[in-house]
């Protein structure tokens, strides 16, 4: 027999894959993440891999709209913090920066080739106050052409010269330490659209020229940088419609004092008043204020003042008066509040909070009082904080009138320190 021609079968060779290895670093890294995801998760990732760049672009776009260098140094080291920057330079919509940490935060955009920052409307610039105050001007220069579209600004340190005059949309501006006559020139000589500014140093503050900053709605002062040369340039603006006065250090008497100096150069325009009482001393002060000679005064705001007792109907009457807040003003009797509202035939809105003297007693005295004076006398709105004692009388026994109704909006400022104005319109040249 002859011997067979076919040879045996060659045994299986195993399959080989090469697979590309990543960077180990970079792998350790997206394993680390990656084992994070349940198995269903990982597949999701997988079969949208390619769509994964863009989607964590859109990701970040949604969450971080700042870019706050001091937050982020401390979560993206080296080369991470610049790809995350140089992707995300068109997106963000404020910026943070540390004054002491500038010019190292100004170098690290360059060195990720960011020339500006488009999308940036809003800019503030810290400083630590237990550092010295001496740093470079030229950081602070840099800033109007990295952020060419700025409209807002804060910064936190004191300054010697002006450079805000370079941001051409700058129409918000905070300083909330001293700032030289110098650097105040500058504001009113070079930021023409300028609609708010407040100036919140403890320092000497020069307004001269700043009846220059024709734009000008919304200001806020110190109370010692009023006197009667800067409120005459101050009541030439012809736009302004808020005037917040900080007290800062100032005394009772220099507080009043330059209350009763507005109201005398806007008597015919004020709208509301608020005033926080705390420096004040005994609320005899509001009669002395004369608020009567207001003729267009609508609303009144009074917080932490301190009644002691006084005769509210020594006040006169409100006759125009829709609004009124006694915000924590704890001795606040029930009687003042029945003769204050008595004094006020128009009042639509009474906020009483943290007014802890008050009791039931002076729901039933508004509301009999309002019954009698019924015909042409509107529903009285009145807000009481949930919880409290007031608000939870008015809801046992006051949901089935129409005399008084119970308020849902509470206020933002109930704690508010200063002394705000805000005006109808502004008084008009030939008056000035």
């Amino acid at each position: 027999m002859s011997s067979s021609t076919l040879t045996a079968p060659a045994s299986p060779k195993s399959l080989e894959v090469n697979y590309k290895r990543a960077p180990k670093d970079a792998s350790v890294a997206l394993l680390g993440v990656l084992e994070k995801f349940s198995v269903a998760e990982q597949v999701t990732v997988r079969r949208n891999a390619r769509q994964l760049p863009k989607m964590l672009v859109a990701v970040w776009r949604e969450m971080y709209k700042c870019l706050d260098f001091e937050e982020f140094q401390k979560q993206l080291l080296g080369d991470a913090l610049k790809q995350f920057v140089r992707k995300m330079r068109r997106h963000f919509f404020s910026v943070r920066f540390n004054c002491d940490q500038l010019q190292e935060q100004l170098s690290l955009l360059e060195r990720s080739g960011i020339q500006e920052l488009p999308g940036v409307h809003e800019c503030v610039v810290k400083w630590d106050s237990s550092k010295s105050d001496c740093f470079a001007k030229w950081p602070l220069h840099s800033l109007p052409k990295l952020l060419p579209h700025l409209h807002r600004l804060e910064l936190h340190m004191p300054l010697q010269w002006g450079f805000f005059e370079q941001f051409g949309r700058l129409k918000w501006l905070a300083l909330h330490e001293d700032v030289s006559a110098e650097a105040l020139a500058a504001i009113w000589l070079g930021c023409g659209r300028l609609k708010c500014l407040q100036i919140m140093g403890r320092g000497t503050t020069d307004l001269s020229g700043i009846s220059k900053s024709a734009k000008l709605q919304e200001l806020t002062l110190p109370v010692a940088a009023i006197k009667e040369d800067a409120a005459s340039e101050i009541f030439q603006l012809p736009h302004l419609k808020f005037l917040e006065l900080l007290q800062q250090d100032a005394t009772a008497e220099t507080t009043l004092q330059v209350i009763s100096l507005v109201l005398s150069r806007r008597t015919m325009d004020i709208k509301t008043l608020r005033i926080n009482g705390s420096r004040l001393g005994p609320v005899d002060w509001l009669r002395g204020l004369e608020l009567q000679r207001c003729p267009r005064l609508d609303g009144l705001m009074l917080i932490d003042c301190q009644f002691a007792g006084m005769d509210v109907t020594s006040l006169g009457s409100w006759p125009r008066l829709c609004y009124a807040a006694f915000c924590h003003c704890s001795d606040l009797t029930d009687k003042q509040v029945k003769d204050f509202v008595h004094g006020s035939p128009l009042l639509t809105q009474l906020y009483l909070i943290g007014c802890t003297q008050l009791t039931t007693k002076v729901l039933f005295d508004l509301f009999n009082m309002r019954c009698i004076q019924r015909l042409g006398t509107p529903t009285l709105g009145l807000y009481l904080q949930e919880g409290e004692l007031l608000h939870e009388e008015f809801k046992l026994n006051f949901t089935k009138q129409t005399t008084l109704e119970l308020l849902d909006t509470p206020l933002d400022d109930s704690h508010m320190p200063n002394v705000q104005f805000i005006f109808l319109e502004a008084e008009s040249e030939s008056a000035q």
